[in-house]
């Protein structure tokens, strides 16, 4: 939990590869792929609200290599079929 004024975004997969291809995201967190005026290959991440915001230029090639590779390792849409509950169904009951 953020602690001293830190603030926590929290980014979905899904809007990251979204936003390779088109805008994406809402609020605080945006993401879009460069237009024709900007460098080639470029995505940029918006957090924050406008005018208070940090904006990330992510190189696209990369971004994309490693989201593959987390759909790889987690299929899309099976995120719960990883996820161990052992830890948390042991503090509800008790142990």
């Amino acid at each position: 939990s953020p602690t001293n004024g830190d603030v926590v975004w929290k980014l979905g997969r899904d809007v990251l590869i979204a936003g390779t291809r088109a805008p994406a995201g809402s609020g605080d967190v945006t993401v879009w792929p460069a237009s024709a005026a900007t460098p080639d290959g470029v995505v940029w991440l918006r957090l924050g609200p406008e005018g208070e915001d940090a904006l990330l230029s992510l190189d696209r090639t990369q971004m994309s290599a490693w989201l593959m590779t987390t759909c790889l390792l987690v299929p899309p849409g099976t995120e719960e079929e990883h996820l161990d509950w052992t830890l948390l169904d042991q503090l509800l009951a008790g142990r």
